[in-house]
């Protein structure tokens, strides 16, 4: 099990914010741990807003470079497994792409995801998009090693 996942905090957020759902018992002397999976990824969705409105983060390099500075990750083999990530994973977009096709460049209705893709914008101040909820769970693939559900991302929205 992975560091991430044992703290309930897929991302690996660092400490230094008074986070909702924070365990009572702060072990980890370097990253969050949240007394449940779903305060993780709630976290998570607040420090994307965060990056959205406040630093006006909004692609995938953007987020990444704020988010797994060159100082402390490889920030390009990061955003090159995302975008891999998304463009392997491009189901999830079937159902949803009239609301983002505006979005993004298509290529004969084929999404191709770069650095400059557009991850981190929001329908409303409270529900992430389908391709945030998507960019998460690349996120967390990388960071943890764990795979998101639906189930999860939901009930960790329904937190915010």
């Amino acid at each position: 099990m992975t560091r991430g996942v044992r703290n309930n905090n897929p991302a690996n957020i660092r400490r230094g914010s008074s986070w909702r759902g924070l365990s009572a018992s702060q072990t980890d002397k370097e990253f969050c741990q949240f007394c449940s999976i779903e305060f993780g990824i709630r976290a998570f969705f607040v420090l994307m807003r965060t990056y959205h409105y406040k630093y006006k983060c909004n692609t995938i390099g953007q987020v990444l470079h704020r988010f797994a500075p060159l100082c402390e990750n490889n920030t390009y083999a990061y955003i090159a497994f995302v975008t891999k990530y998304l463009n392997d994973n491009q189901t999830w977009l079937i159902s949803d792409i009239q609301r983002i096709v505006d979005t993004f460049h298509l290529d004969n209705y084929e999404m191709k995801f770069q650095e400059t893709s557009i991850v981190n914008t929001w329908f409303n101040k409270q529900t992430p998009s389908v391709l945030l909820r998507a960019f998460a769970k690349a996120v967390f693939m990388m960071e943890s090693n764990y795979k998101l559900t639906d189930e999860q991302i939901n009930k960790a929205i329904e937190l915010l």
